[in-house]
C-alpha cells in the first residue's frame, strides 16, 4: 500500500521523525509509494537526500498529500480537522491513548479510519512493545534544567541553595525521571556542579494517593523547583494539581508533563 509520513506540526521545537532506515524497512515490508512531507528530518538535521536514497520508492509531498495515502504514520496524532481529511478506510498507526482520548477514539471510528495506537501495541504480560520511557524520562528533565538554569542566576554557585524536585508518580515514567532528576538529566553537568561543590538536588516521591490532599501539596508546591507529572490515571477528567495550587510554586518554577493526559491551561 502507498504510505504517508507527515510532519507532527505541533509545538515549536518539536523533534521526532523516522529516520531513513525506516523508511527502507517500510519498502522491504511491501509499501509501493512512500510519501514524506517536504522538511521532514530537518529538526534532526537530516538531510532529504538521505530519505530519497533510502528508497526508489520515495516522494516528497505536502502534508494534505502525506494525509490522503493508504496507511499515514506519525508519532503524534494529527489534530481533529486533519482527522476529518483522512479517506474511511485508510489506517492511521500513531500514539492515540484511547484511555485519556476517547472522544478521539469515537470519531475516528466514526470517520471509517481504522486506527492502530502504537501505545496499545502490547506483548502477552500487557507490556508496551513501542515506547521508550527511559528517554521521556531523561529527555524531559534535561530539558526542564535547562530552564532552570536559563532563569535562576546562582544555578552554577556554590552559594546557592539545593534545588527542589517533586515528582507526582512512581511508576515506570517516574522512575527514570526521579533518577534523571538526581543528576540534572545529564550526568555531565551534574560532574561539573559537584567538581565545584555547588549544592546538588533534593528529589521527593509523591504517588498519586498523596496528590489528593491540599494541605500536603499547597506546602510541598510552595517549595518545588520542578514540578513533574508522571501520573497515569483512569479518570483524566480530574486534575492532579489544580490551576490554583499552582499559585502556592514559586514565580521561576518549571512544570514538566511527562503524562499522556490532556490538561485543561
Amino acid at each position: 500500500m502507498n504510505v504517508g509520513l507527515p510532519r507532527m506540526h505541533k509545538e515549536a521545537g518539536e523533534r521526532r521523525d523516522f529516520l531513513p532506515r525506516f523508511i527502507s524497512m517500510l519498502a522491504r515490508a511491501g509499501a509501493t509509494e512512500i510519501t514524506i512531507e517536504e522538511g521532514y528530518g530537518s529538526g534532526i538535521g537530516i538531510d532529504p537526500a538521505a530519505y530519497a536514497a533510502a528508497s526508489s520508492r520515495v516522494r516528497f509531498g505536502t502534508y494534505e498529500e502525506c494525509l490522503a495515502q493508504e496507511l499515514i504514520v506519525v508519532v503524534r496524532c494529527p489534530r481533529e480537522p486533519m482527522l476529518r481529511t483522512i479517506r474511511r478506510g485508510a489506517t492511521l498507526l500513531t500514539m492515540l491513548h484511547y484511555p485519556s482520548w476517547p472522544a478521539r477514539a469515537q470519531l475516528l471510528a466514526d470517520l471509517g479510519v481504522r486506527a492502530v495506537s502504537m501505545d496499545g501495541i502490547v506483548d502477552d504480560q500487557g507490556r508496551r512493545l513501542v515506547e521508550a520511557i527511559e528517554s521521556v524520562g531523561w529527555n524531559g528533565v534535561r530539558a526542564a534544567f535547562r530552564e532552570i538554569a536559563a532563569a535562576h542566576p546562582m544555578f552554577n554557585h556554590p552559594g546557592r541553595r539545593p534545588l527542589h524536585v517533586t515528582c507526582l508518580g512512581a511508576g515506570a515514567v517516574g522512575g527514570h525521571a526521579v533518577k534523571a532528576a538526581t543528576r540534572y538529566g545529564d550526568p555531565r553537568l551534574r560532574e561539573e556542579l559537584f567538581s565545584r561543590r555547588v549544592p546538588g538536588v533534593e528529589v521527593t516521591v509523591a504517588d498519586f494517593d498523596l496528590t489528593w490532599h491540599e494541605d500536603y501539596m499547597a506546602s510541598r508546591l510552595a517549595l518545588t523547583d520542578l514540578l513533574i507529572d508522571a501520573t497515569q490515571r483512569l479518570d483524566y477528567s480530574r486534575p492532579v494539581v489544580p490551576n490554583d495550587w499552582i499559585a502556592e510554586m514559586p514565580p521561576d518554577a518549571v512544570l514538566l508533563d511527562l503524562a499522556a493526559d490532556t490538561y485543561d491551561f
